[in-house]
């Protein structure tokens, strides 16, 4: 049986899940003005300071708000699906920022996954060991601006990662598991060392151990 408990202290909102512990692990959230977390993974903790809601569809992050989830176990380096629909505010693809849209690093160690537009214009996404032991896939997204939503998903596993945006596979290569393990917090919007830069929206979230290519 799951439960959403949400308590409000001053300007910090937790929202946690409890769930059942099973094999297969998942978690989504929907942030629809409420975030509504849902899935099976074993104890799922989202949290933001001063939540804030664009269009009361999307959670706005960066640079003062990111999302924590401290202990979503179906995150494995065997196998996985990370998904998001989100929207840049205020930057465009072209700037030579970085944006953190997810994160994820073995406490005191190298293993790390992660989610960005880095500072050449290009969606990436990387996973392995630090600094130089790292499965990337790339893809040029300098023509996107402020207020246009992009689905993001990426799947590892079965000897090969695809990346796709908005539906289509855009970055593709080979893979192979390093048994990686994540025991850090895992973000959204931000990394262990802070917010992002920019303000995106994100309209939901997902993540699962299983890669749906």
């Amino acid at each position: 049986m799951k439960k959403l408990i949400v308590s409000l202290c001053s300007a910090l909102a937790a929202f946690t899940l409890t769930a059942e512990n099973t094999a297969t692990g998942s978690i989504r959230m929907d942030c629809n003005g409420d975030l509504n977390i849902t899935g099976n993974g074993k104890t799922a903790v989202a949290q933001t300071v001063a939540p804030q809601f664009d269009n009361n569809t999307a959670l706005v992050f960066g640079p003062k708000n990111r999302v924590l989830l401290p202990q979503c176990n179906m995150l494995k380096s065997s196998a996985g699906t990370l998904e998001m629909r989100l929207k840049s505010l205020d930057w465009n693809g072209s700037d030579n920022t970085f944006k953190y849209f997810f994160y994820a690093r073995k406490n005191g160690g190298s293993d790390v996954i992660f989610m960005r537009k880095n500072h050449k214009g290009s969606l990436e996404f990387a996973i392995g060991k630090l600094p130089h032991d790292l499965s990337v896939l790339q893809h040029d997204i300098s023509g996107w601006g402020p207020n246009e939503f992009h689905t993001i998903k990426v799947c590892w596993g079965a000897s090969r990662m695809v990346l796709y945006v908005d539906g289509k596979a855009v970055a593709e290569r080979k893979y192979q598991d390093k048994n990686l393990v994540w025991s850090d917090p895992m973000w959204i919007g931000g990394s262990i060392w802070g917010t992002s830069g920019g303000k995106s929206a994100l309209d939901y979230f997902q993540l699962s151990d299983k890669a749906d290519f």
